[in-house]
This record gives C-alpha cells, sequence and structure tokens, in this order.
C-alpha cells in the first residue's frame, strides 16, 4: 500500500524582459511532482508464564500489566529505529517478505537505486549533501560547507535539527574547547564555558549558528540500527541527519490496536499492531545527512 503525496521544487525563470506588445506564448502553473513511499506493519508481542504474574516483585503490582507496558514501550522504540534507519520503500510478497516504509537516511541518500519508489530526479539530493568520510575529516568547515548547500538547494535560511550519535555528538563538542590556529592544527590552549554559580566547567555544544542557517544538535541512539535484529552499527554512533522538522510527518492507516490472545496453558499472552505505517517527507531537498561507520 502506498503513500502519495505532491510537493514543488523551487523552479527558476528567466527575467531577460519582454517584448512589448508580444502576447505570452504559453500559460502553466508552478509544476509539481508526486513522492511515494510503502505503508507497513509494526507488532510487538507480550507474555507473562503463570509463575510469573503469581511473583511478588517489589513496585510491580501486576507482572501482565508490567509486560504489557514494557511491549508498549519497546514497539515505539521499534519505530523510532524504523523511521531513523536505511531502509528502502518495498512491496512485500505478503509471505516471507514484508512491505517496508522508506526511512530518514534512504530519504537524504543521494543514490536512490535499489527502492522501489525513489525520489524524482528534481527532488534526489545531491551527493555532496552526504557526507561519507572518516570523522576525523568532519569539522566546523565540512558542516559551513553543508548548511550554504542546504541554504542554495532551497534558495532560503532556515533552521535545521541535526540528531546525531554518541561518537559523532562527541566530535562536535570538541569544536567548543579547541582553538584553530593559522596552520588549520589544534593548539594546547583549551576554552571552557563555566557557570559562575556552580563552578561547573560545560563541555557542549548544542547549537551552530551560520549565515546560511541555524543548527540545533539533537544525542540519538537510534541510528541507522541493523534491520533485522535492531542492534546498534558502527553506523549508529558515527551519524547523522540534519531535518528541516516542517517537512517530516508519521502517517497510518489505523491507531494502534492491542489484542489479548488465549491462554493456551503456558499464561497470559498478546500483543500490539500498529497498521499502514508510513514516514512521509514533504521535500527532502535542502536537509543532509553524515553516514560513515568510519573514525
Amino acid at each position: 500500500m502506498d503513500l502519495e503525496w505532491q510537493s514543488e521544487n523551487y523552479p527558476r525563470d528567466g527575467f531577460g524582459g519582454e517584448i512589448e506588445g508580444e502576447d505570452i506564448p504559453e500559460y502553466k502553473g508552478t509544476p509539481r511532482q508526486t513522492l511515494r513511499n510503502r505503508l507497513m506493519i509494526q507488532k510487538q508481542p507480550w507474555k507473562v508464564t503463570d509463575v510469573a504474574d503469581a511473583q511478588d516483585v517489589a513496585g510491580i503490582a501486576s507482572e501482565t500489566a508490567n509486560q504489557k507496558a514494557k511491549a508498549l514501550q519497546r514497539l515505539g522504540f521499534k519505530l523510532e529505529r524504523a523511521f531513523c534507519s536505511q531502509l528502502k520503500a518495498q512491496s512485500g510478497d505478503r509471505v516471507t517478505t514484508p512491505d517496508r516504509s522508506r526511512g530518514i537516511f534512504s530519504y537524504l541518500n543521494p543514490d536512490q537505486s535499489g527502492d522501489e519508489l525513489p525520489l524524482p530526479p528534481d527532488f534526489t539530493l545531491d551527493p555532496a549533501m552526504q557526507y561519507t568520510g572518516a570523522l576525523s575529516g568532519f569539522d566546523e568547515a565540512q558542516m559551513k560547507t553543508l548548511m550554504r548547500l542546504s541554504s542554495q538547494a532551497r534558495r532560503s535560511k532556515f533552521p535545521l535539527d541535526f540528531f546525531c550519535g554518541t561518537i559523532l555528538k562527541g566530535v562536535i563538542d570538541e569544536w567548543g574547547i579547541y582553538q584553530t590556529g593559522v596552520t588549520a592544527t589544534k593548539s594546547a590552549l583549551r576554552q571552557f564555558t563555566q557557570s559562575a554559580a556552580s563552578k561547573q566547567l560545560i563541555n557542549c555544544v548544542d547549537s551552530l549558528s551560520f549565515s546560511y542557517g541555524d543548527v540545533r544538535i539533537h544525542l540519538n541512539h537510534y541510528l541507522a540500527c541493523d534491520i533485522a535484529t535492531g542492534a546498534d552499527t558502527e553506523f549508529t554512533y558515527r551519524s547523522g541527519f540534519a531535518l528541516d522538522l516542517r517537512m517530516w510527518a508519521a502517517r497510518k492507516l489505523k491507531d494502534i490496536v492491542a489484542k489479548e490472545n488465549e491462554d493456551q496453558g503456558g499464561g497470559p499472552r498478546g500483543f500490539y499492531r500498529w497498521t499502514g505505517l508510513g514516514l512521509r517527507c514533504g521535500n527532502p531537498l535542502g536537509q543532509w545527512s553524515v553516514l560513515t561507520d568510519t573514525d
């Protein structure tokens, strides 16, 4: 099942003037193109044995209620991992292959090969909008270049939210404590922000401001995880994406459903199910990513 929407690609028009008295040769509106994604299903089961349900655990009045709550929480984490993944849009055979909804890294990937619903060429990002080199080469100048390309793509200045893994966040935090010399190497001088009231040293960079736009930086633990297991990968810690959050929305066919199945002797059981989930990016232009597994 597909999710569809329309978007504009900021066309340009000539401005060399018009001949007086000449009729307009062609009338046309601002063009739009259709973008698409697949919808997918996510489930999370739960089960409690009779012995576990009968035990007295401090702080837990009912193990069945506790397992239901944990399953719902795990479903939410599963959904976040799916949205923050490299999943490509895929139509399953409903036997062995599930439908899959495109994740954020695939929306922002300049290479749309392998995706059943590739973005139209006008909405596919320039390769320069994705940094894939080692983290040692990702510095302030590199982010400034990405922000410049972002502003050029949309021909405007707008804020972005950058969600990044732990190692990448640590690299960015260091930008605020070292001075860069004329030789472009780190000097021995370290600069810290200190709270006079608490005497606390702050080694953290949570926002950056460029002439091309501002970036708010957020730590995220669910980026580019392993699709089969949900486990962290080397990309999880070192990657990130800069989003215009106004362009993103989750879509669903139905609200979450809670089911309790028959106890067949092993104890209470059931599951939560979200049907027809998909991630929509109104327009990916002007957004960028860092996708690397190398320090």
